[in-house]
C-alpha cells in the first residue's frame, strides 16, 4: 500500500525526511547512512514502525498535534522519516530523548505500545534485524487490542476515521483558526 504510493509520486529514494519549515513542509532526499547517523545523536527518541501498521497514523498524528503542533517552535522538535527497506516501507519518528513519556502516553491512547528494541524480519530463508539499530531506536507495535494479520484496505477505514478524529480536534482547538 505504502509502497505504492511511494512508487506513484515517483520517489526511488531509499530514505524520505519530511522536515517542517515554517508552517510548510519539505520533502528532502537521505540515506541510510545519514539516518543512522541521525540516529546516533544524543538527547533523541526514535520510534519504528512498518508503514501499514494499524494504529500508527493515530498514534503518529496524536503525538505531533498533540504535543508538537504544527506552526510552533516546538514542531521542528518532531521528525519524521519514510524508509524503504527489506522491500517494505517503514517509519520513524525523532523527538527529544525528554519526550518519551509523552510519546508513550499517547501510544496508550491509541491502542500501541513501545517495545524494546528494534523490528525483526524473520522469513523462511533469513533474520533481518532493522538497519538502525541503537539504543535509543525502540520499535511501535500494537498492544494486543487490535486486530493482527494481514493489513487490508477496509482494515485500515478505523485507523483513518480515528486519524480523521483527531486532526478535526486539533482543528477545532488550534488558536491559528
Amino acid at each position: 500500500m505504502m509502497s505504492d504510493v511511494w512508487e506513484k509520486i515517483g520517489l526511488d529514494w531509499e530514505v524520505v525526511r519530511f522536515v517542517t519549515r515554517s508552517r510548510d513542509m519539505a520533502v528532502i532526499k537521505s540515506s541510510m547512512r545519514e539516518l543512522k547517523t541521525f540516529a546516533l545523536e544524543h538527547g533523541r527518541f526514535h520510534v519504528v514502525s512498518i508503514a501499514e501498521r494499524p494504529g500508527l497514523l493515530a498514534w503518529m498524528q496524536r503525538l505531533e498535534l498533540t504535543y508538537y503542533p504544527p506552526g510552533t517552535h516546538r514542531n521542528l522538535l518532531f521528525h519524521f522519516h519514510m524508509i524503504q527497506w527489506d522491500e517494505l516501507m517503514w517509519s520513524m519518528i525523532s523527538i527529544p530523548a525528554a519526550g518519551e513519556r509523552l510519546a508513550r502516553r499517547s501510544a496508550e491512547k491509541t491502542g500501541m505500545r513501545i517495545a524494546d528494541g528494534v523490528p525483526l524480519v524473520i522469513t523462511a530463508e533469513d533474520r533481518k534485524w532493522f538497519p538502525i539499530k541503537e539504543r535509543n531506536v525502540w520499535s511501535l507495535e500494537s498492544d494486543g487490542s487490535q486486530l493482527q494479520g494481514i493489513v487490508t484496505p477496509d482494515m485500515l477505514k478505523p485507523e483513518l476515521e480515528k486519524a480523521d478524529r483527531i486532526l478535526d480536534a486539533y482543528r477545532h482547538s488550534s488558536p491559528t483558526n
